[in-house]
């Protein structure tokens, strides 16, 4: 009796902390405008023309504190720093006006709106794949003021 009390308290604690771990936040990166864009990872990317710069990472606090986003010059990196590979991708939504290009290494999937790819120099490396899309950015981080 006292194995499947102590079994049963383990599957709930093994449920509520899966649970926990995979639940949906996200954290506003807002940023100075930037013309570059270098990213290295597994993430789903969603870059957006906007008058309004930033970051927005999207997933567990685990994805959210292990999805590093930087600014050097005029180049915006965004890269992790660990990844469980249970987990699904973490979600990055680029606010930007003016690119000039942007470089992909990893298994990143990207989905463009409002930019034309054939001016935007892109160079994608090891997996990552560029669509244009009007309709896959999340209505939820496609407001214009959720950057502000």
């Amino acid at each position: 009796m006292k194995n499947r009390i102590v079994l049963i308290i383990t599957m709930l604690a093994f449920a509520f902390n899966t649970q926990a771990q995979s639940a949906s936040n996200y954290e506003k990166r807002i940023s100075q405008p930037f013309h570059y864009i270098q990213i290295k990872g597994e993430l789903k990317v969603s870059l957006v023309k906007s008058e309004n710069h930033g970051v927005i990472v999207q997933g567990s606090n685990f994805q959210i504190n292990n999805t590093v986003s930087l600014m050097k010059d005029d180049t915006l990196f965004i890269y992790q720093t660990n990844v469980k590979q249970s987990d699904s991708r973490p979600k990055v939504y680029i606010y930007a006006n003016d690119l000039k290009a942007m470089k992909v290494n990893g298994k990143t999937t990207i989905n463009v709106s409002g930019f034309n790819e054939e001016f935007l120099g892109m160079k994608t490396e090891n997996g990552a794949s560029v669509s244009k899309s009007e309709t896959d950015i999340d209505p939820v981080f496609a407001k214009k003021d959720i950057m502000q």
